[in-house]
């Protein structure tokens, strides 16, 4: 039985063992000692019924484990609705999520009006050079002043 376990879970269970016997034994007297023994429980106003106490220990017993019974099954239907809510709403939100994903995929993507084409230039040309080039490109290319017109923000929509 403790074969494969480490002195202290060893430990550990020989005193759990212990405990539940010396409890056993404990209820095992508390019976006979209070078989005979009559007591008067009330439990309506006006009613009064003579009992043993043996009985009304069990019946205490029967009734606080009904209330806990009660309690936990209240507590895990609230819990249950709240979790059915929870997944109704992510439910809800992943389905407009997905709509809005769909209407995006059905719009039409634009195209530039205009692309410049990349210009190549020699290795014994200077940077300089290349400067001036496009200074003087911007203002006698029609296509660049067209581009810099279309490039103005569109409204927000």
């Amino acid at each position: 039985m403790l074969m494969g376990m480490s002195f202290w879970r060893k430990l550990l269970a020989v005193i759990k063992l212990l405990l539940a016997a010396a409890i056993t034994v404990f209820c095992i007297m508390l019976l006979v000692n209070n078989a005979g023994q009559q007591t008067t429980v009330w439990y309506w106003p006006g009613k009064q019924e003579t009992t043993s106490i043996v009985y009304l220990a069990l019946f205490s017993f029967v009734a606080g484990g009904l209330v806990v019974f009660l309690a936990g099954a209240s507590i895990w239907t609230y819990l249950s609705m709240r979790w059915k809510r929870a997944r109704k709403m992510q439910a809800t939100q992943d389905r407009h999520t997905s709509e809005l994903h769909r209407k995006a995929g059905m719009l039409r993507q634009r195209t530039p009006a205009y692309v410049r084409p990349v210009e190549t230039h020699s290795q014994d040309e200077s940077p300089i050079d290349r400067m001036s080039d496009r200074t003087s490109d911007r203002t006698s290319d029609p296509m660049i002043v067209s581009e810099v017109v279309n490039q103005a923000p569109e409204p927000r929509v």
